[in-house]
C-alpha cells in the first residue's frame, strides 16, 4: 500500500508558483451562508467509483484522466494499472481495455491523457511524444509522433488539438491533421506567465464547444475564445472576484500571497466552467473553485470543492447533461460523479 501511495503522488501534475493580489480574508456573512446552502441543494452526488480491494473491477492505482460521454458513461484512465475502463452511472463496469507497455504500435510508455469523440479514442504518451488512435472498443487504428509532450488533447473531425508539457513555443495549442500526421496550425499566444508555467511542466487548458476553442489561464484570470482557425473572438479578463469569495467562504487564509495554482476549462454544451486549483504554501491549504459561465461569456455562479465534499480537485470533466466527474485520492483513488444541471441556468 505504501508503494501505491507513492505512485499516486508521482502522478500529480507539476504546478507553478504565482502571486495573487487581494486583501485579507474577512468574516463569513449571513448572506454568504445562504448562498452556500442554496448551492449545495443544487448538487447531487450520483455515484462514487473506486475500491481498495485489488480484485475489484473498480480498483485504481493512479487515475491520470477521466471523461464523460453524452450517454453519461464514465471513462477512467489508470496510469499504474495501465487501462481505460468504462462505467455506467450506477458504477457498473461496462468494459475495459489495456494499455500495454512498450514502444510498438498500440503500446505506451507513459500515457498521460485521452479523449473520446463517440467513435474513437486518442491517447497521448508524454515519453514517446506520440498520439495513438483507437476505435471505441480499444482496437488500434493509427498513431503518429507529435512535436510536443501531450498534456491535453481533443479530437475534432480529422484534426487533433493538443497542448503540451514543457512547451516553450509562442503558441500554446497545436493542431494536427490525423490523415497526414502533420502539424498544420498553432494558436493561442503565450504570455510571460504561461511560459513560466511551462517550465514547471504545466499545461494550458482548452476545450472545443460549438466550433470554438475555449482557452484558460490561471494568472492573470483570463479565458479566451478563438475560432478553430485561431482568430481571437472574445477575451474574459474579470478580476478573481468569485475566486476570492470562495477562499473567504472556505476559510482559507491568504496572509502569504504566494500560492500554487493552475486552471482547467470544461464545456457542457451551452456553458463552460473555469476550474481554478491552488494551494496556500504557508498553511498547506488546498482549494478548487468552479466558475460557471454561459457560452456567451456571461458569468452564472460558482461553487468549490468543499461543496462536493472534497478539498482539492485535480481532474474533472462535464457532459451536456450536467453530470460532473472528478477524481478523489482519499481514502483511495476513485472518481465521483455529481449532477449539477440546476447550476447551469
Amino acid at each position: 500500500m505504501q508503494q501505491r501511495n507513492s505512485a499516486v503522488y508521482l502522478a500529480l501534475t507539476p504546478i507553478v508558483v504565482v502571486c495573487l493580489l487581494g486583501s485579507k480574508v474577512g468574516i463569513r456573512t449571513a448572506k454568504s451562508q445562504e448562498s452556500i446552502l442554496d448551492i449545495k441543494t443544487k448538487i447531487t452526488n450520483i455515484v462514487n467509483i473506486g475500491s481498495d480491494k485489488l480484485e475489484s473491477d473498480d480498483f485504481f492505482g493512479a487515475i491520470v484522466d477521466v471523461h464523460l460521454d453524452d450517454s453519461n458513461n464514465i471513462y477512467v484512465m489508470d496510469g499504474i494499472e495501465r487501462f481505460i475502463a468504462k462505467f455506467d452511472l450506477r458504477g457498473n463496469l461496462i468494459g475495459k481495455f489495456p494499455l500495454p507497455k512498450g514502444e510498438g504500435p498500440g503500446e505506451y510508455l507513459r500515457p498521460k491523457c485521452f479523449t473520446f469523440d463517440g467513435s474513437r479514442f486518442a491517447i497521448g504518451d508524454i515519453n514517446l511524444m506520440r498520439v495513438t488512435i483507437l476505435d471505441q472498443r480499444g482496437k488500434y487504428l493509427n498513431s503518429f509522433r507529435v512535436e510536443e509532450r501531450p498534456g491535453d488533447i481533443e479530437l475534432y473531425g480529422n484534426h487533433l488539438f493538443l497542448s503540451g508539457l514543457f512547451d516553450y513555443s509562442n503558441n500554446r495549442v497545436h493542431v494536427y491533421d490525423i490523415g497526414t500526421k502533420k502539424k498544420i496550425l498553432s494558436i493561442c499566444p503565450a504570455n510571460a506567465m504561461t511560459k513560466e508555467i511551462a517550465s514547471f511542466g504545466e499545461i494550458d487548458s482548452f476545450k472545443i464547444m460549438s466550433n470554438r476553442l475555449y482557452f484558460s489561464r490561471f494568472f492573470p484570470y483570463e479565458i479566451s475564445i478563438y475560432s478553430l482557425n485561431g482568430k481571437l473572438e472574445k477575451k474574459i479578463t474579470r478580476a478573481n472576484a468569485e475566486f476570492e469569495k470562495k477562499l473567504e467562504r472556505d476559510k482559507i487564509t491568504k496572509s502569504l500571497r504566494f500560492v500554487i495554482g493552475t486552471a482547467t476549462i470544461l464545456t457542457s454544451g451551452k456553458h463552460f466552467i473555469n476550474v481554478l486549483k491552488g494551494r496556500n504554501i504557508e498553511k498547506r491549504a488546498q482549494y478548487s473553485v468552479f466558475d460557471i459561465f454561459k457560452e456567451s461569456g456571461e458569468y452564472v455562479t460558482s461553487f468549490s470543492a468543499t461543496d462536493l465534499g472534497e478539498v482539492f480537485i485535480r481532474i474533472a470533466d462535464i457532459n451536456i447533461n450536467g453530470y460532473l466527474v472528478v477524481d478523489s485520492v482519499e481514502p483511495y483513488p476513485r472518481v465521483r460523479v455529481f449532477l449539477i444541471k440546476d447550476l447551469l441556468n
